[in-house]
């Protein structure tokens, strides 16, 4: 573990000692300095809060989901779902340091469970997905939408521990970016619509 951190039960409830957290946490999110790798956060996170290994949320989801899908070949090759994939890991990890930082702050990080970070991550999913531009990917590159639903395809499986939490970040995922896609068809086909009654010069 690199982080210049005391141990979490160690830690003071005040501004000064959250904002070193903070900066730590940061050092290491994907495109920072101290970020060697793109999941080097959640090795570091698992290491200070930890260590819960390959069971525990941040390898055995996070770093192994985060090397599923930025090593994936189809969704690198189109830089849209490049850049979605990208966004998407760095918005993950700025949201799980900012639940960490916010523990730091009421005096409870010490007391903090996997089970509670992985509940905390789990919420952070739609979001991210949809903050990164999941609409746009559905819009412009559809086909590539089943690639991104069938990686964590073992999650969807009623014997995974994160069956129920994995099924609940479809339902709100569909309902954040769904809205957003009919926007932009809407827009489009009325941009078109507009330039084909204006007709040539």
């Amino acid at each position: 573990m690199s982080f210049a951190l005391p141990p979490p039960s160690a830690l003071a409830a005040d501004a000064k000692t959250a904002q070193l957290v903070h900066d730590e946490l940061t050092s290491v999110i994907a495109g920072n300095p101290r970020a060697t790798t793109t999941y080097r956060f959640y090795e570091e996170l698992d290491a200070w809060l930890g260590p819960w290994g390959p069971r525990g949320y941040p390898i055995g989801y996070g770093k192994f989901y985060n090397r599923a899908f930025t090593t994936h070949r189809a969704l690198n090759r189109d830089p849209l779902t490049q850049r979605w994939v990208w966004r998407t890991a760095v918005l993950l990890q700025r949201e799980l340091r900012d639940y960490v930082v916010g523990r730091v702050r009421d005096g409870t990080l010490g007391a903090l469970t996997e089970r509670e970070l992985r509940r905390a991550a789990f919420q952070s999913h739609a979001k991210a997905y949809d903050r990164a531009g999941l609409a746009r990917v559905a819009l412009v590159a559809p086909q590539l939408v089943p690639v991104i639903a069938t990686i964590p395809a073992a999650e969807f499986l009623p014997t995974s521990r994160n069956f129920v939490p994995s099924v609940c970040q479809v339902f709100e995922t569909f309902h954040r970016v769904a809205p957003k896609v009919i926007g932009m068809r809407s827009r489009a086909l009325s941009a078109s619509t507009d330039a084909a009654s204006i007709g040539p010069n």
